[in-house]
Protein backbone atom coordinates (compact mmCIF):
# COMPACT_ATOMS: atom_id res chain seq x y z
CA UNK A 1 0.00 0.00 0.00
CA UNK A 2 3.05 1.18 -6.17
CA UNK A 3 6.37 0.21 -13.88
CA UNK A 4 6.50 0.66 -16.93
CA UNK A 5 7.98 -2.42 -18.72
CA UNK A 6 4.66 -4.49 -19.16
CA UNK A 7 2.23 -4.14 -21.65
CA UNK A 8 -1.53 -3.18 -21.11
CA UNK A 9 -2.99 -6.10 -23.06
CA UNK A 10 -6.67 -4.01 -22.54
CA UNK A 11 -7.65 -0.64 -22.04
CA UNK A 12 -10.33 -0.25 -19.12
CA UNK A 13 -13.75 -0.71 -20.41
CA UNK A 14 -17.25 -0.12 -19.09
CA UNK A 15 -17.87 -2.37 -15.92
CA UNK A 16 -19.72 -4.76 -17.62
CA UNK A 17 -16.55 -5.51 -19.69
CA UNK A 18 -13.04 -7.20 -18.53
CA UNK A 19 -10.18 -5.33 -19.44
CA UNK A 20 -6.67 -6.59 -18.16
CA UNK A 21 -3.07 -5.37 -17.14
CA UNK A 22 -0.27 -7.61 -17.45
CA UNK A 23 2.54 -7.86 -15.23
CA UNK A 24 5.61 -6.56 -15.48
CA UNK A 25 8.78 -7.64 -14.58
CA UNK A 26 10.76 -7.87 -11.47
CA UNK A 27 12.25 -4.68 -9.46
CA UNK A 28 15.07 -3.93 -7.40
CA UNK A 29 14.30 -2.27 -4.21
CA UNK A 30 16.55 -2.58 -1.49
CA UNK A 31 15.04 -4.53 1.78
CA UNK A 32 16.26 -4.51 5.70
CA UNK A 33 14.44 -7.67 7.41
CA UNK A 34 13.72 -6.72 10.53
CA UNK A 35 14.80 -9.23 14.05
CA UNK A 36 11.10 -9.56 15.71
CA UNK A 37 11.93 -11.97 18.74
CA UNK A 38 9.23 -14.47 17.42
CA UNK A 39 8.75 -16.80 14.46
CA UNK A 40 4.73 -16.50 14.87
CA UNK A 41 2.65 -15.46 11.80
CA UNK A 42 2.00 -11.67 11.91
CA UNK A 43 -1.10 -10.81 11.03
CA UNK A 44 -1.35 -7.12 11.13
CA UNK A 45 1.29 -4.21 10.88
CA UNK A 46 1.87 -0.43 11.23
CA UNK A 47 4.58 1.84 10.95
CA UNK A 48 4.09 5.63 12.16
CA UNK A 49 6.44 8.29 13.12
CA UNK A 50 9.43 6.32 14.56
CA UNK A 51 6.62 3.17 15.84
CA UNK A 52 6.42 -0.36 14.37
CA UNK A 53 3.58 -2.35 15.75
CA UNK A 54 2.19 -5.45 15.15
CA UNK A 55 -0.22 -8.27 15.97
CA UNK A 56 0.38 -12.27 15.86
CA UNK A 57 -1.95 -15.03 14.85
CA UNK A 58 -1.21 -15.87 18.81
CA UNK A 59 -2.45 -13.28 19.91
CA UNK A 60 0.47 -11.15 20.61
CA UNK A 61 0.97 -7.20 20.19
CA UNK A 62 4.78 -6.50 19.72
CA UNK A 63 6.02 -2.50 19.56
CA UNK A 64 9.54 -1.76 18.56
CA UNK A 65 11.19 0.55 15.94
CA UNK A 66 12.58 0.40 12.32
CA UNK A 67 15.93 -0.56 13.85
CA UNK A 68 14.06 -3.59 16.03
CA UNK A 69 14.12 -3.74 19.64
CA UNK A 70 10.62 -5.46 19.55
CA UNK A 71 9.65 -6.80 22.92
CA UNK A 72 5.66 -8.05 23.61
CA UNK A 73 3.26 -5.76 25.22
CA UNK A 74 -0.23 -7.68 25.63
CA UNK A 75 -1.15 -11.25 24.78
CA UNK A 76 -5.34 -11.80 24.06
CA UNK A 77 -5.23 -15.78 24.99
CA UNK A 78 -7.48 -17.56 21.98
CA UNK A 79 -7.41 -15.03 19.55
CA UNK A 80 -5.76 -13.60 16.28
CA UNK A 81 -4.65 -9.81 16.06
CA UNK A 82 -6.88 -8.94 12.91
CA UNK A 83 -5.72 -5.11 12.42
CA UNK A 84 -3.28 -3.19 14.46
CA UNK A 85 -3.51 0.83 13.62
CA UNK A 86 -1.39 3.52 14.55
CA UNK A 87 -2.00 7.30 14.93
CA UNK A 88 0.04 9.81 13.12
CA UNK A 89 2.59 10.82 14.99
CA UNK A 90 2.96 7.09 16.09
CA UNK A 91 2.19 8.37 20.27
CA UNK A 92 -1.01 5.88 20.30
CA UNK A 93 -2.63 2.71 18.44
CA UNK A 94 -5.45 0.79 18.43
CA UNK A 95 -5.17 -3.59 18.13
CA UNK A 96 -8.29 -5.43 17.55
CA UNK A 97 -7.93 -9.05 18.34
CA UNK A 98 -12.01 -10.65 17.99
CA UNK A 99 -14.34 -9.03 19.95
CA UNK A 100 -11.79 -6.59 21.21
CA UNK A 101 -10.06 -3.84 21.15
CA UNK A 102 -6.82 -2.51 23.00
CA UNK A 103 -5.87 1.14 23.60
CA UNK A 104 -2.46 1.99 23.13
CA UNK A 105 -0.94 5.73 25.22
CA UNK A 106 2.59 5.41 24.06
CA UNK A 107 3.55 3.65 27.16
CA UNK A 108 0.94 0.67 27.89
CA UNK A 109 -2.09 -0.78 25.94
CA UNK A 110 -5.38 -1.27 27.88
CA UNK A 111 -8.74 -2.89 26.58
CA UNK A 112 -10.85 0.03 25.40
CA UNK A 113 -14.07 0.95 27.42
CA UNK A 114 -17.56 -0.21 25.72
CA UNK A 115 -19.57 1.39 28.55
CA UNK A 116 -22.33 2.58 27.69
CA UNK A 117 -21.55 2.55 23.80
CA UNK A 118 -24.18 1.49 21.43
CA UNK A 119 -24.02 -0.03 17.81
CA UNK A 120 -26.22 -0.66 15.25
CA UNK A 121 -29.11 -3.92 15.67
CA UNK A 122 -30.57 -4.05 11.97
CA UNK A 123 -31.32 -7.64 10.88
CA UNK A 124 -28.53 -8.19 8.02
CA UNK A 125 -30.49 -7.73 4.77
CA UNK A 126 -33.05 -5.86 5.97
CA UNK A 127 -35.33 -2.93 3.33
CA UNK A 128 -37.23 -0.34 4.35
CA UNK A 129 -39.23 1.78 1.91
CA UNK A 130 -37.71 5.15 2.95
CA UNK A 131 -33.85 3.51 2.56
CA UNK A 132 -31.75 3.77 5.76
CA UNK A 133 -33.47 6.62 6.87
CA UNK A 134 -37.05 6.55 7.12
CA UNK A 135 -39.57 9.82 6.55
CA UNK A 136 -39.81 10.06 10.03
CA UNK A 137 -36.72 9.62 12.04
CA UNK A 138 -37.77 7.78 15.06
CA UNK A 139 -40.39 5.94 14.12
CA UNK A 140 -41.04 1.85 13.82
CA UNK A 141 -39.05 0.52 11.49
CA UNK A 142 -35.69 2.07 11.41
CA UNK A 143 -32.78 0.70 12.74
CA UNK A 144 -32.72 0.88 16.56
CA UNK A 145 -29.26 0.97 18.82
CA UNK A 146 -28.59 -1.30 21.54
CA UNK A 147 -25.69 -1.97 23.93
CA UNK A 148 -22.36 -2.95 22.63
CA UNK A 149 -23.00 -7.02 22.09
CA UNK A 150 -19.54 -8.42 23.48
CA UNK A 151 -19.45 -11.16 21.11
CA UNK A 152 -19.21 -8.60 17.85
CA UNK A 153 -16.15 -9.33 15.72
CA UNK A 154 -14.42 -5.86 15.27
CA UNK A 155 -12.40 -5.45 11.89
CA UNK A 156 -10.73 -2.72 10.96
CA UNK A 157 -9.10 -0.01 12.56
CA UNK A 158 -7.78 3.25 11.27
CA UNK A 159 -6.63 6.75 12.44
CA UNK A 160 -7.78 10.13 11.39
CA UNK A 161 -5.63 12.52 13.19
CA UNK A 162 -3.72 12.10 16.89
CA UNK A 163 -7.15 12.09 18.45
CA UNK A 164 -9.97 10.57 15.93
CA UNK A 165 -9.89 6.69 15.51
CA UNK A 166 -12.41 4.47 13.79
CA UNK A 167 -13.34 0.94 13.94
CA UNK A 168 -15.63 -0.84 11.35
CA UNK A 169 -18.05 -3.69 13.08
CA UNK A 170 -18.20 -6.85 11.16
CA UNK A 171 -21.16 -8.91 12.23
CA UNK A 172 -23.50 -5.36 11.89
CA UNK A 173 -24.66 -4.09 9.56
CA UNK A 174 -23.90 0.15 9.04
CA UNK A 175 -21.58 0.16 12.16
CA UNK A 176 -18.67 2.31 12.91
CA UNK A 177 -17.37 3.28 16.50
CA UNK A 178 -15.15 6.46 16.80
CA UNK A 179 -13.10 8.09 19.46
CA UNK A 180 -12.42 11.58 19.09
CA UNK A 181 -10.02 11.54 22.42
CA UNK A 182 -7.52 9.30 21.34
CA UNK A 183 -9.21 5.99 22.21
CA UNK A 184 -10.36 6.89 26.17
CA UNK A 185 -14.05 6.97 25.07
CA UNK A 186 -16.22 5.56 22.13
CA UNK A 187 -19.27 5.94 20.42
CA UNK A 188 -21.22 4.69 17.23
CA UNK A 189 -21.06 6.83 14.15
CA UNK A 190 -22.95 7.12 10.57
CA UNK A 191 -26.74 8.15 12.45
CA UNK A 192 -28.83 10.89 12.55
CA UNK A 193 -28.71 13.74 15.69
CA UNK A 194 -31.50 11.92 17.16
CA UNK A 195 -30.23 8.61 17.47
CA UNK A 196 -32.40 6.42 15.41
CA UNK A 197 -31.98 6.53 11.94
CA UNK A 198 -28.86 5.17 10.16
CA UNK A 199 -27.31 7.50 7.48
CA UNK A 200 -26.27 4.64 5.00
CA UNK A 201 -26.11 1.05 4.80
CA UNK A 202 -22.03 0.89 5.63
CA UNK A 203 -21.46 -2.94 5.13
CA UNK A 204 -17.81 -3.12 6.05
CA UNK A 205 -15.72 -4.66 7.09
CA UNK A 206 -13.07 -2.76 5.23
CA UNK A 207 -12.01 0.76 6.13
CA UNK A 208 -9.52 2.96 4.80
CA UNK A 209 -8.59 6.45 5.11
CA UNK A 210 -6.54 9.32 3.16
CA UNK A 211 -5.24 11.98 5.58
CA UNK A 212 -8.49 13.53 7.20
CA UNK A 213 -11.46 11.44 4.78
CA UNK A 214 -12.63 8.27 5.83
CA UNK A 215 -13.49 5.78 2.85
CA UNK A 216 -15.89 2.28 3.58
CA UNK A 217 -17.96 0.34 1.84
CA UNK A 218 -21.81 -0.05 1.67
CA UNK A 219 -24.15 -2.49 -0.15
CA UNK A 220 -24.74 -0.41 -3.32
CA UNK A 221 -21.49 1.44 -3.10
CA UNK A 222 -18.35 3.35 -1.60
CA UNK A 223 -18.66 5.61 1.13
CA UNK A 224 -16.84 8.84 1.53
CA UNK A 225 -16.67 10.48 4.69
CA UNK A 226 -15.25 13.91 4.84
CA UNK A 227 -15.98 14.65 8.63
CA UNK A 228 -15.56 11.29 10.26
CA UNK A 229 -19.18 9.75 9.83
CA UNK A 230 -21.04 12.84 10.64
CA UNK A 231 -21.98 12.56 7.18
CA UNK A 232 -21.21 10.03 4.70
CA UNK A 233 -21.41 10.25 0.80
CA UNK A 234 -21.53 7.54 -2.32
CA UNK A 235 -18.37 7.95 -4.17
CA UNK A 236 -18.38 4.93 -7.21
CA UNK A 237 -19.80 1.60 -7.44
CA UNK A 238 -16.68 -0.06 -7.09
CA UNK A 239 -15.87 -3.54 -8.26
CA UNK A 240 -17.80 -5.60 -5.55
CA UNK A 241 -14.25 -6.53 -3.87
CA UNK A 242 -13.52 -6.58 0.57
CA UNK A 243 -11.05 -4.48 0.60
CA UNK A 244 -9.92 -0.95 -0.73
CA UNK A 245 -6.94 1.52 -1.49
CA UNK A 246 -7.35 4.75 -2.39
CA UNK A 247 -4.79 7.08 -3.74
CA UNK A 248 -4.37 10.01 -1.74
CA UNK A 249 -3.50 12.37 -4.47
CA UNK A 250 -6.10 11.50 -6.19
CA UNK A 251 -9.04 10.21 -5.11
CA UNK A 252 -10.46 9.10 -8.09
CA UNK A 253 -8.16 6.22 -8.64
CA UNK A 254 -8.54 3.56 -6.16
CA UNK A 255 -7.68 -0.65 -6.26
CA UNK A 256 -9.69 -3.13 -5.06
CA UNK A 257 -9.21 -6.90 -3.91
CA UNK A 258 -10.60 -10.01 -3.67
CA UNK A 259 -9.84 -12.67 -0.85
CA UNK A 260 -9.06 -15.18 -3.88
CA UNK A 261 -6.69 -17.02 -5.91
CA UNK A 262 -7.79 -15.51 -8.84
CA UNK A 263 -6.74 -12.93 -11.89
CA UNK A 264 -9.82 -11.07 -10.99
CA UNK A 265 -8.32 -10.42 -7.58
CA UNK A 266 -6.88 -6.94 -8.29
CA UNK A 267 -9.33 -3.88 -9.52
CA UNK A 268 -7.83 -0.47 -10.58
CA UNK A 269 -9.90 2.43 -11.63
CA UNK A 270 -8.67 5.97 -12.80
CA UNK A 271 -12.22 7.31 -12.88
CA UNK A 272 -14.26 6.75 -9.74
CA UNK A 273 -15.59 3.17 -11.07
CA UNK A 274 -17.03 4.30 -14.09
CA UNK A 275 -15.03 1.67 -15.24
CA UNK A 276 -12.14 -0.07 -14.33
CA UNK A 277 -9.11 -2.80 -15.24
CA UNK A 278 -8.44 -6.40 -14.11
CA UNK A 279 -4.42 -6.06 -12.64
CA UNK A 280 -2.89 -9.25 -13.71
CA UNK A 281 -0.83 -10.75 -10.99
CA UNK A 282 2.78 -12.55 -11.60
CA UNK A 283 0.53 -15.60 -10.56
CA UNK A 284 -2.86 -15.80 -10.39
CA UNK A 285 -2.83 -18.82 -7.97
CA UNK A 286 -1.43 -16.77 -5.08
CA UNK A 287 -4.14 -14.96 -3.21
CA UNK A 288 -4.26 -11.20 -1.88
CA UNK A 289 -4.44 -10.43 1.85
CA UNK A 290 -3.55 -6.49 1.83
CA UNK A 291 -3.68 -3.50 -0.16
CA UNK A 292 -1.73 -0.15 1.39
CA UNK A 293 -2.18 2.99 -0.89
CA UNK A 294 0.57 5.87 -1.49
CA UNK A 295 0.99 9.07 -3.83
CA UNK A 296 0.69 7.39 -7.39
CA UNK A 297 1.24 3.82 -6.85
CA UNK A 298 -0.63 0.75 -4.46
CA UNK A 299 0.90 -2.18 -2.98
CA UNK A 300 -0.39 -5.80 -2.38
CA UNK A 301 0.83 -8.39 -0.62
CA UNK A 302 -0.48 -11.96 -0.50
CA UNK A 303 0.39 -16.15 -0.42
CA UNK A 304 3.53 -17.26 -1.76
CA UNK A 305 5.70 -14.45 -1.75
CA UNK A 306 2.87 -12.20 -3.68
CA UNK A 307 4.55 -8.40 -3.48
CA UNK A 308 3.52 -6.29 -6.38
CA UNK A 309 3.51 -2.79 -7.06
CA UNK A 310 1.07 -1.38 -9.02
CA UNK A 311 2.64 2.75 -10.52
CA UNK A 312 0.82 5.57 -12.22
CA UNK A 313 0.42 3.34 -15.70
CA UNK A 314 -1.93 0.75 -13.79
CA UNK A 315 0.95 -2.26 -13.95
CA UNK A 316 1.75 -4.56 -11.73
CA UNK A 317 5.22 -4.76 -10.92
CA UNK A 318 6.96 -7.77 -9.01
CA UNK A 319 8.69 -6.93 -5.97
CA UNK A 320 10.78 -9.96 -4.06
CA UNK A 321 12.32 -9.76 -0.37
CA UNK A 322 15.72 -11.53 -0.43
CA UNK A 323 15.47 -14.78 1.20
CA UNK A 324 11.55 -14.79 0.91
CA UNK A 325 10.46 -15.23 -2.40
CA UNK A 326 7.85 -17.48 -1.37
CA UNK A 327 6.95 -16.00 2.36
CA UNK A 328 3.24 -15.69 3.01
CA UNK A 329 2.92 -11.71 3.74
CA UNK A 330 -0.26 -11.21 5.51
CA UNK A 331 -0.09 -7.47 5.96
CA UNK A 332 1.80 -4.19 4.78
CA UNK A 333 1.95 -0.44 6.09
CA UNK A 334 3.24 2.57 5.06
CA UNK A 335 5.03 5.27 6.85
CA UNK A 336 5.70 7.58 4.18
CA UNK A 337 5.58 7.41 0.16
CA UNK A 338 9.14 5.70 0.53
CA UNK A 339 8.97 3.58 3.34
CA UNK A 340 7.11 0.40 3.34
CA UNK A 341 6.44 -2.27 5.81
CA UNK A 342 5.00 -6.26 5.19
CA UNK A 343 4.71 -8.88 7.27
CA UNK A 344 4.11 -12.30 7.24
CA UNK A 345 5.06 -16.34 8.32
CA UNK A 346 7.75 -17.07 10.65
CA UNK A 347 7.47 -13.82 12.46
CA UNK A 348 9.02 -12.10 8.91
CA UNK A 349 9.34 -8.03 8.81
CA UNK A 350 10.94 -6.40 6.08
CA UNK A 351 11.36 -2.75 5.42
CA UNK A 352 12.23 -1.04 2.31
CA UNK A 353 15.31 0.95 3.32
CA UNK A 354 14.89 4.28 2.07
CA UNK A 355 14.12 3.27 -2.23
CA UNK A 356 14.31 6.32 -3.34
CA UNK A 357 17.75 6.81 -1.68
CA UNK A 358 20.70 6.13 -3.77
CA UNK A 359 23.06 3.18 -3.05
CA UNK A 360 26.49 1.77 -3.36
CA UNK A 361 27.53 5.80 -2.45
CA UNK A 362 26.90 6.89 -5.76
CA UNK A 363 23.97 8.78 -7.53
CA UNK A 364 20.65 7.85 -8.13
CA UNK A 365 18.84 6.83 -11.47
CA UNK A 366 16.17 4.33 -11.98
CA UNK A 367 12.59 4.25 -10.90
CA UNK A 368 13.20 4.86 -7.37
CA UNK A 369 15.35 7.88 -7.36
CA UNK A 370 15.22 11.34 -7.64
CA UNK A 371 18.96 12.09 -8.76
CA UNK A 372 20.70 11.48 -11.83
CA UNK A 373 23.43 8.05 -11.79
CA UNK A 374 26.57 8.69 -10.60
CA UNK A 375 27.85 7.81 -14.71
CA UNK A 376 25.57 10.99 -15.64
CA UNK A 377 26.73 14.20 -13.60
CA UNK A 378 24.49 16.95 -13.84
CA UNK A 379 26.50 19.18 -15.39
CA UNK A 380 26.06 21.55 -18.32
CA UNK A 381 28.42 20.42 -20.89
CA UNK A 382 29.53 17.81 -18.48
CA UNK A 383 33.18 19.80 -17.48
CA UNK A 384 33.94 22.55 -15.63
CA UNK A 385 35.97 25.19 -17.26
CA UNK A 386 38.69 28.23 -16.04
CA UNK A 387 37.75 31.66 -16.90
CA UNK A 388 40.04 33.95 -15.75
CA UNK A 389 40.51 33.74 -11.94
CA UNK A 390 37.60 31.30 -11.74
CA UNK A 391 36.50 27.61 -11.87
CA UNK A 392 33.17 27.81 -13.44
CA UNK A 393 29.90 25.01 -14.46
CA UNK A 394 26.60 25.11 -14.09
CA UNK A 395 24.65 22.45 -12.32
CA UNK A 396 21.77 21.49 -14.12
CA UNK A 397 19.16 18.77 -13.80
CA UNK A 398 16.00 17.08 -13.48
CA UNK A 399 14.14 15.36 -10.67
CA UNK A 400 12.97 11.88 -11.40
CA UNK A 401 8.95 11.65 -10.85
CA UNK A 402 7.53 8.83 -9.28
CA UNK A 403 4.65 7.63 -11.49
CA UNK A 404 1.30 8.73 -11.03
CA UNK A 405 2.26 11.78 -9.02
CA UNK A 406 1.70 15.40 -10.32
CA UNK A 407 4.62 18.05 -10.21
CA UNK A 408 2.71 20.74 -7.66
CA UNK A 409 3.27 17.27 -5.17
CA UNK A 410 6.95 16.30 -6.54
CA UNK A 411 8.65 19.53 -7.89
CA UNK A 412 8.91 20.99 -5.02
CA UNK A 413 12.33 21.36 -2.00
CA UNK A 414 15.68 22.21 -2.06
CA UNK A 415 19.13 20.77 -3.43
CA UNK A 416 22.02 20.96 -0.84
CA UNK A 417 25.15 21.58 -3.35
CA UNK A 418 28.40 20.91 -2.18
CA UNK A 419 31.80 21.52 -4.11
CA UNK A 420 35.08 19.46 -3.02
CA UNK A 421 38.59 19.64 -4.43
CA UNK A 422 42.27 18.30 -3.60
CA UNK A 423 44.43 21.51 -4.46
CA UNK A 424 47.77 19.28 -4.69
CA UNK A 425 48.60 16.35 -5.61
CA UNK A 426 47.19 13.28 -3.26
CA UNK A 427 45.65 15.27 -0.77
CA UNK A 428 42.91 15.17 0.69
CA UNK A 429 39.82 17.02 -0.87
CA UNK A 430 38.25 19.87 0.68
CA UNK A 431 35.29 21.89 0.31
CA UNK A 432 35.66 24.83 -1.18
CA UNK A 433 31.77 25.68 -2.21
CA UNK A 434 28.50 25.30 -0.56
CA UNK A 435 25.29 26.54 -1.68
CA UNK A 436 21.40 25.55 -2.09
CA UNK A 437 19.36 25.47 -5.26
CA UNK A 438 15.52 25.57 -5.24
CA UNK A 439 13.70 22.88 -7.32
CA UNK A 440 11.58 24.39 -9.54
CA UNK A 441 7.80 23.95 -10.46
CA UNK A 442 8.78 21.73 -13.72
CA UNK A 443 11.29 19.38 -11.59
CA UNK A 444 14.14 20.89 -13.07
CA UNK A 445 17.14 22.83 -10.95
CA UNK A 446 19.78 25.00 -12.31
CA UNK A 447 22.72 26.72 -10.28
CA UNK A 448 25.88 28.89 -11.63
CA UNK A 449 28.92 27.55 -9.76
CA UNK A 450 31.78 29.73 -9.63
CA UNK A 451 35.18 29.03 -7.11
CA UNK A 452 38.29 30.87 -6.87
CA UNK A 453 41.06 29.34 -9.22
CA UNK A 454 43.48 29.71 -6.06
CA UNK A 455 41.06 27.57 -4.10
CA UNK A 456 40.99 23.86 -6.76
CA UNK A 457 45.07 24.19 -7.07
CA UNK A 458 45.87 22.10 -9.97
CA UNK A 459 43.45 19.91 -9.38
CA UNK A 460 41.84 17.88 -12.23
CA UNK A 461 39.08 16.80 -10.89
CA UNK A 462 35.75 18.38 -8.59
CA UNK A 463 33.60 15.96 -6.33
CA UNK A 464 30.47 17.58 -6.79
CA UNK A 465 27.88 16.36 -3.81
CA UNK A 466 24.21 16.90 -4.10
CA UNK A 467 21.93 15.99 -1.54
CA UNK A 468 17.88 16.63 -1.98
CA UNK A 469 16.10 16.90 1.28
CA UNK A 470 13.12 15.13 0.15
CA UNK A 471 9.07 15.99 0.23
CA UNK A 472 5.68 14.02 0.86
CA UNK A 473 6.49 11.77 -2.61
CA UNK A 474 10.42 11.46 -2.88
CA UNK A 475 13.10 10.62 -0.48
CA UNK A 476 15.95 11.91 0.80
CA UNK A 477 18.53 11.43 -2.23
CA UNK A 478 22.23 11.87 -1.97
CA UNK A 479 24.44 11.56 -5.28
CA UNK A 480 27.80 11.77 -5.87
CA UNK A 481 29.42 12.63 -9.08
CA UNK A 482 33.03 13.52 -10.48
CA UNK A 483 33.82 16.86 -12.99
CA UNK A 484 36.24 17.40 -15.36
CA UNK A 485 38.33 20.47 -15.18
CA UNK A 486 38.90 22.17 -18.56
CA UNK A 487 41.55 24.41 -18.91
Amino acid sequence: MKSRTAALIGAALPLTTLAFVAPSAQAAVPWTVLPTGTTDLITAVDYKGDTVAFGTVTGDVYVGTATGGFAPAINVPGEVVSDISLSPDGTKGVALAGNDAYVYDGASWTAADWTDVTYDLAAPGATYPNGFCPSTPGSPGDFPAASLDPTVDLADVEWLDNQTALISVDDVESSVLKTTDGGATWAESARDSAGSCLLEDIKGPDLTVTGPTAWVMSRTAIMRSLDAFATVQPFGVGADHEKLAVDPSNPLRQLQSKDSAHYTHLALTENAWEDYAWIRSSDDTKKVNDIVSAPGRFYAVGSGGLLERVGGSGLAEQLTVPGHASTEWRAAALNSPTELIVAGAGGTLALTTNPKAPTGGGGGGGDDNALPPTSNPPVAGGTASVKGGKVRFKVRGKLARPDGTSKAQACQGRIKVTVKASPKKKSTPRTVKKTKVKVKKSCKYVKKIAIKRSKIGKAKKLRLILRFTGNDVIGKSTGKYAVRVRR
